[in-house]
């Protein structure tokens, strides 16, 4: 996930396994070093792009995984957000179908 300056503040991903997909991100400690107060998001978006196992980590949570979802059998991506005070940014992993 690069800002608009260009910066790389996290990688998103999607995991499959156990008959389930699970979201997740990560952000790289060189950006945590540099800022504080932020949140990330993350989900399991299918093509009517709807949201599936939303979480929102803890504040200045560096990782973190969506709820399981029953979204194995349908094309899926991940989303990553990271929000910092009113700012937001968000990324998409690969899709899977």
């Amino acid at each position: 996930m690069k800002f608009a300056n260009g910066q790389t503040a996290a990688s998103v991903k999607q995991f499959a396994g156990c008959g389930k997909n699970w979201g997740y991100v990560f952000v790289w400690a060189d950006w945590a070093a540099k800022h504080d107060l932020f949140h990330v998001t993350t989900a399991v978006t299918t093509n009517d792009n709807k949201d599936h196992g939303k979480v929102i980590g803890r504040l200045d949570q560096r990782e973190v995984w969506s709820k399981a979802t029953d979204t194995i059998n349908r094309c899926t991506r991940a989303l990553g957000v990271v929000s910092l005070g009113e700012d937001g940014w968000s990324a998409y992993s690969s899709k899977v179908c």
